[in-house]
Parts: structure tokens; C-alpha cells; sequence
């Protein structure tokens, strides 16, 4: 299962594991796809991002996949989506990479509890969400991409750095309890998922923060998830 699999790095990760592991990937996200995208008839006027549709069709072209769009935070949406493909695949689930998050600048103080609760909802609800799927598989791979902010903080993220300091101890505590959890704490990759069009990309490279091209990504990305689970979080 990958959440955010048609943002930029979900979709480098996916073209990864098609193309040299052969896995079969359910993606999860909250856009749902025209019809077109599976091969089947759809309204001529469907308001989708035409990069999604081809970021998916390109997909399906590399292996097998399927598509599904639900709130990450619905437990019983996500786990039925899971219960399918597992159904239509006949096979069980091997891992979760949940990259899904809403970045959202604004000050702590202009924070509503809608605005706070809807940066919270992809990484907090969707992690406890997805984590009902591998409770009980103690064999299978749960891996959360996270961000520095974290750890560091950061200028008007309040609210997406307390979503991203929720995941790494979350995935402490799925180690604890036995499960091969891992979070990877990212920087920046250079152009692609939300820092595409960073307008500080300059400032947050001054301030230690690497900026990463795909490529370097993809390669720090299978450097991770070669360490121990039972080490502490690898930060990129």
C-alpha cells in the first residue's frame, strides 16, 4: 500500500518498485481519478490534474497497480480498499509507505481548529488508519516519510511540524511493540512533491537543509530502508 502515490516522490517511488521489484501497489489518495485512468468510460468533463491521470497510466504500464481514492483517515474506508486488492490479487499485505501530508503555511496564531485539524488529519488519523492493516503482520514493512520540520520546527509549519514529530514517535513506538516500523525524516528533494516551486529553496539550503535530486532520493531512500528498524530514525 502507498498513500500519496501520484504526488512527485510517490510516483518516483512507485516507477522504483514496479520496475525493479515487481510488486503489485495499491495507491491510495484522496483524488478520485476519471474513469479513463483504468481504462473504462468516464465524463467527458471530469475535473482531475492531467498529471495525475498520466502519472497513473504510466504506472499501469509498468506493473501491476490500482488506484483507489478514500480519506486516509477513514479506518474502515482504508482498510476495506486493502481487503480488495488483496482479494482481486490473492495475496496478503507485504508493507505500507504512507507518504500522504498537507503542507500549509500560516502563523500558530492564525491557526483555526479546522486548519490545524486538517494538516494533522494525512499524517496523524492516516498513519493510525494504516497501522490497523499491520498490527497483526508482524513481517510486514510499515515506513513513513516524514520531514526535518519534525525535528527542527520551522517559520509558520507549526502545525505540519507537530504532524511529522507524530510519526517518528509513532513508528518508535510500532518498534516497540514488534513491528518493522521505520519514519524517514526528509529534507528536500529538489523540485519534487511539495518542494516543487519552493520559493526559499536558497534560505533552507543555507540553513543546512540539502536539497535532493530524484535520483539521490531514490538512493538515500533504499540506504534507509537497509538499516535495522530497531535503529534510531535515519534523517535526510
Amino acid at each position: 500500500v502507498l498513500t500519496g502515490g501520484l504526488g512527485g516522490i510517490g510516483v518516483q517511488i512507485a516507477k522504483y518498485l514496479l520496475d525493479h521489484h515487481q510488486v503489485r501497489l495499491l495507491i491510495l489518495g484522496r483524488t478520485p481519478l476519471p474513469d479513463r485512468a483504468t481504462g473504462a468510460d468516464h465524463p467527458p468533463n471530469a475535473e482531475v490534474p492531467s498529471e495525475r491521470v498520466q502519472a497513473y497510466q504510466e504506472l499501469e504500464r509498468r506493473g501491476e497497480v490500482a488506484y483507489e481514492a478514500v480519506d486516509i483517515g477513514d479506518r474502515a474506508a482504508v482498510k476495506a480498499a486493502a481487503t480488495r486488492a488483496m482479494t482481486r490479487w490473492k495475496s496478503e499485505l507485504d508493507g505500507v509507505i504512507h507518504l500522504a501530508g498537507l503542507y500549509q503555511e500560516r502563523l500558530l496564531n492564525e491557526e483555526t481548529r479546522d486548519s490545524f485539524a486538517a494538516v494533522l488529519t494525512p499524517k496523524v488519523a492516516g498513519t493510525l488508519a494504516l497501522h490497523q492493516l499491520v498490527k497483526d503482520r508482524p513481517g510486514a514493512l510499515f515506513l513513513l516519510f516524514a520531514s526535518v520540520n519534525g525535528f527542527f520546527g520551522g517559520f509558520s509549519v507549526g502545525a505540519y511540524s507537530a504532524a511529522n514529530a507524530f510519526e517518528e514517535s509513532f513508528a518508535q513506538a510500532q518498534r516497540d511493540a514488534g513491528l518493522r516500523s521505520q519514519c524517514l525524516a526528509w529534507s528536500l528533494w529538489d523540485e519534487t512533491g511539495m518542494s516543487r516551486g519552493f520559493a526559499m529553496k536558497q534560505l533552507a539550503r543555507t540553513r543546512g537543509y540539502y536539497s535532493m535530486h530524484r535520483e539521490q532520493g531514490i538512493h538515500s531512500f533504499l540506504a534507509a530502508v537497509r538499516h535495522d528498524c530497531g535503529s534510531p530514525d535515519t534523517h535526510l
